[in-house]
């Protein structure tokens, strides 16, 4: 007895029925897409939060990260040069934020 394989396997293989549902799916996305779009900024009056908070406890939780990162780097490789990490992205961080006009 000879068992049939499943049509749709062999749909999927062909490279233009591949495709053709590569195109609904795009096709599909960006109706949906569309179709829930509503114009409205919803980001809008979020940039001074957002600002203040990274300046805040942002950068606290950031250097913190960072700490951690380069101790386990640290115990991993027994390189002291890691630990220099913590003050290059420390420095970093606040250059950007000077060039960014966000300084506190």
């Amino acid at each position: 007895m000879k068992i049939k394989r499943f049509p749709l396997w062999h749909c999927l293989r062909n490279s233009f029925w591949q495709l053709f549902f590569r195109l609904l799916l795009y096709v599909s996305a960006f109706t949906i897409s569309c179709a829930f779009a509503s114009g409205d900024d919803l980001l809008q009056g979020t940039d001074a939060s957002w600002w203040a908070t990274f300046n805040g406890t942002g950068k606290n939780y950031l250097y913190a990260g960072e700490g951690v990162i380069a101790l386990i780097a640290f115990i991993k490789t027994r390189n002291p040069g890691v630990l220099v990490g913590i003050v290059v992205v420390a420095v970093f961080i606040n250059i950007v934020l000077y060039f960014a006009g966000q300084t506190s």
